[in-house]
């Protein structure tokens, strides 16, 4: 048997050409001529405006964040600044910055600090710039400790291990590099041990689905809540009470106003 294949409507393709077709039957070539005329110019017009609002758009983003910048006092735009330059630097530890390493940077700005759109403008371009500045990232660091209290460096010395751990499966010399500057930042053994614990708990997280898979998760879910507190599976429960009260005042409002 022949099986019947119906025919599909003409695409746009075909209504064009009838629609030409009967601009020519009907007008004549001089119409036809004219009709195209129209259309090209309209088409450059339309493409011009857009340009023109594009720009428009693009100048009043960054007019928003010189004036959100100015707005802010120098230590805040210091801060920002050191921390987006020495992240970038660690990201460009391999050669290559990746999506997910400058997705962390924004997502720090955005969750935590509540950036709105015209602030992570201020971010992106940062972000952009530091990426094409020479300074070494240990004199960016050296800067960073002399510049700031304990609190702000514990922000820092999380946001390195956040960097590090973006990857799934982190060298040892990328984590070695976090601990490092932790070290050099005088941040406690504690906390060094609690950012690499939580982070090395998320990254690596598996397991989905129910038998077999349900007590992954399960496992997964009690190691990286002991991850977050710095300790590793069979820690006693006094151990997990000293830990948590750790770090319950390292993130008290009193603690982290700034």
């Amino acid at each position: 048997m022949i099986a019947y294949r119906g025919q599909g409507q003409p695409g746009c393709g075909g209504c064009f050409l009838a629609f030409f077709l009967m601009a020519l039957l009907f007008g004549g070539a001089p119409f036809l001529l004219q009709l195209l005329g129209f259309l090209f110019f309209s088409g450059l017009i339309f493409l011009l405006l857009a340009g023109v609002a594009f720009w428009y758009m693009l100048s009043s983003f960054q007019r928003q964040s010189q004036r959100y910048q100015a707005s802010q006092t120098e230590s805040h735009n210091l801060f920002v600044t050191l921390l987006v330059k020495i992240l970038v630097k660690i990201a460009q530890a391999d050669g290559e910055v990746t999506r997910d390493e400058v997705a962390t940077i924004r997502r720090f700005f955005q969750d935590t600090l509540h950036y709105d759109r015209n602030q992570l403008y201020w971010v992106r371009d940062l972000i952009k710039e530091a990426r094409q500045i020479d300074d070494s990232l240990e004199e960016l660091v050296a800067e960073f400790r002399r510049q700031f209290s304990y609190e702000p460096r514990l922000i820092l010395a999380e946001l390195v291990y956040r960097m590090v751990f973006t990857k799934t499966r982190p060298l040892d010399a990328e984590k070695n590099l976090a601990r490092s500057i932790a070290r050099y930042l005088g941040i406690f053994d504690l906390h060094q041990r609690i950012f690499e614990a939580k982070y090395a708990a998320y990254s690596g997280y598996a397991g989905r689905g129910g038998g077999a898979g349900a007590r992954v998760d399960e496992r997964a879910a009690e190691k990286r809540s002991l991850g977050i507190l710095g300790l590793s599976q069979g820690a006693t429960w006094q151990e997990i009470k000293k830990a948590y009260r750790a770090l319950s005042m390292q993130y008290h409002p009193d603690k982290v106003r700034h």
